[in-house]
C-alpha cells in the first residue's frame, strides 16, 4: 500500500465559469514523496516520546444479538508510565 504526505503535494487549482459550467484546472507543483512504513514508525515514535501517550489496541469481547460473543479490537490512547 502506498501512502503519501498531503503536505508534500501542493495543488494549484483554477476555476473558470464558462457557458453555464464550472471547470477546474489543476497542476501539481511538487513531486509527491512516497511514505514507507518505516517513515511512519519513526514519526509515530517521535510523537509518542514528545507527547507521552501511545495508541493501544486492546482485545475485548462484545455480546451479539444471538447470545454469542465476538472478539473486537478497541483502540485506546494511554499515557506512558513515568520513569522514576
Amino acid at each position: 500500500m502506498k501512502v503519501f504526505h498531503s503536505s508534500q503535494m501542493q495543488l494549484v487549482t483554477k476555476y473558470k465559469f464558462k457557458e453555464g459550467h464550472l471547470t477546474m484546472q489543476s497542476k501539481d507543483i511538487e513531486k509527491i514523496k512516497e511514505v514507507t512504513a518505516e517513515d511512519f514508525l519513526k514519526e509515530y515514535n517521535k510523537l509518542v516520546e514528545k507527547m507521552g501517550f501511545q495508541i493501544l489496541a486492546v482485545p475485548a469481547y462484545k455480546m451479539r444479538d444471538d447470545s454469542t460473543y465476538s472478539l473486537v479490537i478497541q483502540m485506546q490512547v494511554a499515557q506512558l508510565p513515568k520513569n522514576q
